[in-house]
């Protein structure tokens, strides 16, 4: 539904009729009653305005790198536009020149998990229609479960020409660090940045499905005033599973709190990753356990500690996200 244009606007308008408020110093504004769905599970508002529809979106600017199409995703759109820009952002100051094809939809990854081969196809050709537009040299997602369906584009039964496509995508993590070659740096650099012990969460889709595992820690260590603390352990599922936490919350839960157990041990302040899924899944699981730990995806975090201070794309002044808990 969210990935088809005038629905998804329509679904939006329609929110007070099946998103019940709660307080706001709650730290989250809407909560689902849907039947099928824990009517306790916390989840983020709605923008008030998608980030693909947002007038007038973020103008490219020519940088000294390759032309890079920025896929939104889901969440980003709908949900979190500060992570897209975020990205714009980045992207600009390593160099490179950033597009963004207004006709994209969803990469088709929550149908294809479920077996809807067909939704999943009808929404492959839509993007490659709109990323065969834009003209580039790589194609790049900050959601690691998006990248890693774009990169299966080329395998897709059905799909044709979706090589074009998959063989120029790729993660946010591996372009800046492979490719770009880019080096954080702060804004203020006569002033010792705040001091912050960071976590970070590989996502099953960036680490078991594309082996990326190196960039996001060469990237956050990078950071001023950072330090990664459990950058050795191993790789734990966060139990969100795309649609398998809809059907199977509560084993999702349990597996969310084998994560969390992990993840205390040393003592974080704040939580990265580089997964809309994950993003969610710890900002939900988090509360439900009472914990102020605040969750930032990567992106966001790359931003707000990597970059000077910069407009946010639309000529307004833009501090970045702050790194301070929300009140849960």
């Amino acid at each position: 539904l969210l990935s088809r244009g005038p629905s998804a606007k329509g679904l939006l308008k329609a929110r007070p009729l099946f998103l019940r408020r709660v307080p706001p110093e709650s730290g989250l504004h809407f909560r689902f009653p849907i039947p099928g769905l824990d009517p306790s599970r916390w989840l983020p508002q709605p923008a008030p305005r998608p980030f693909l529809d947002r007038p007038p979106l973020p103008r490219p600017r020519v940088g000294r790198g390759p032309k890079v199409a920025l896929f939104v995703g889901c969440v980003s759109n709908y949900i979190r536009p500060e992570s897209a820009l975020a990205a714009v952002r980045v992207l600009e100051a390593a160099g490179a020149e950033v597009i963004i094809p207004p006709d994209q939809v969803c990469c088709g990854k929550p149908a294809a998990g479920t077996g809807d081969d067909r939704t999943a196809l009808f929404l492959a050709r839509k993007n490659l229609a709109a990323f065969d537009q834009a003209g580039f040299d790589y194609a790049v997602a900050f959601c690691a479960t998006c990248s890693e369906h774009l990169k299966a584009y080329g395998r897709l039964p059905g799909l044709e020409g979706g090589q074009r496509l998959a063989g120029r995508v790729r993660d946010l993590s591996e372009l800046l660090v492979d490719v770009l070659e880019w080096k954080p740096r702060a804004g203020d650099e006569k002033r010792e940045p705040e001091r912050l012990r960071i976590f970070f969460h590989d996502p099953c889709h960036l680490r078991r499905k594309q082996g990326v595992y190196i960039q996001p820690r060469v990237l956050i260590r990078d950071l001023p005033g950072v330090e990664l603390v459990g950058g050795d352990e191993p790789l734990v599922c966060c139990g969100y599973g795309g649609l398998f936490n809809l059907w199977h919350y509560e084993l999702s839960q349990d597996l969310f709190r084998v994560r969390a157990e992990a993840m205390a041990r040393h003592d974080p302040e704040l939580v990265a990753t580089s997964c809309s899924g994950c993003w969610l899944q710890f900002e939900d699981g988090l509360r439900r356990l009472e914990s102020p730990l605040p969750v930032r995806p990567l992106v966001e975090l790359l931003a707000e500690r990597g970059l000077p201070e910069a407009t946010d794309g639309l000529g307004r002044q833009d501090p970045g996200p702050g790194l301070k808990a929300e009140s849960r």
